[in-house]
């Protein structure tokens, strides 16, 4: 595995492994006559440089990704849950809106990866709520 991934995601190669094997028999296409299918490698990469860039040509394969790995994380046998925490509840979610409001005074924010910032274009009339 090369560093490629640890350039843009901060993975390193066992991480990048671990959810090749996890999600790769959902997310695996088959060749056809027409064209090569693209590796679960290449889907997985394009899936979290979609995620750390938003970059809208990464976008048709996201879902597929996403989603598989959301299987994962409902499947009850699956180890995905001892690395990734998702609240359970309604209440677990309002305490983390609410540390954020508390601590980094940013509305509207759930949950943050690898503490990325996302500069967006405000609203037009929002005044000072998307004040950057």
């Amino acid at each position: 595995m090369s560093g490629e991934y640890k350039n843009f995601t901060g993975l390193n190669p066992t991480d990048v492994e671990y959810f090749i094997n996890l999600l790769g028999p959902r997310i695996h296409k088959r060749n056809t006559v027409f064209r090569e299918a693209i590796s679960v490698q290449d889907r997985l990469a394009v899936t979290l440089l979609y995620l750390a860039t938003e970059d809208s040509t990464c976008s048709t394969y996201v879902s597929s990704v996403l989603g598989s790995l959301l299987h994962k994380y409902a499947d009850r046998s699956s180890r995905l849950k001892e690395n990734v925490k998702i609240p359970d509840n309604q209440e677990e979610w309002m305490k983390i809106r609410k540390e954020f409001i508390d601590l980094w005074n940013f509305p509207h924010a759930v949950g943050a990866l690898d503490g990325k910032h996302v500069v967006i274009q405000s609203p037009f009339n929002s005044g000072t709520d998307f004040y950057n």
